[in-house]
């Protein structure tokens, strides 16, 4: 973990390399709800990222020296990826991917932007050759 100043009233966390890892994102998640939760006096908002989170503090309230610890408190009770539970729900969303509709707009944006893109001039057969089928 990183603590970083991010201007005069924030604290930027980082957590691990710059990757994209579901389980520093979900450990970035954790930190949000800790944080949010325990209602931090001079905490004035909280902005989750990838792999960060941006606390934005008053520094008449709250000195950047006691915000990291506070956070570095909360941080040290985060379980490993493995136990972290992320409430979710599925959504089935019902696509059409061949309908007037997207035949329209492919034929407006190979008239009026590019011809020659890669997913003209049908998109059909894109999503089937980019993933290998």
């Amino acid at each position: 973990v990183t603590y970083r100043r991010s201007g005069d009233d924030n604290i930027l966390v980082e957590y691990g390399d710059i990757v994209l890892d579901l389980g520093l994102r979900a450990r970035v998640h954790a930190l949000f709800l800790l944080v949010r939760d325990a209602a931090v006096e001079g905490v004035l908002d909280l902005t989750p990222g990838i792999r960060s989170l941006q606390v934005h503090f008053d520094p008449d309230r709250l000195t950047s020296t006691r915000l990291v610890g506070r956070l570095r408190e909360l941080d040290a009770t985060i379980p490993g990826a493995a136990q972290l539970v992320v409430p979710s729900r599925s959504v089935r969303l019902p696509l059409s991917w061949d309908d007037p509709a997207t035949r329209e707009a492919i034929e407006r944006y190979m008239n009026g932007v590019r011809d020659d893109a890669p997913w003209t001039p049908w998109n059909i057969e894109f999503i089937r050759r980019i993933n290998g089928l």
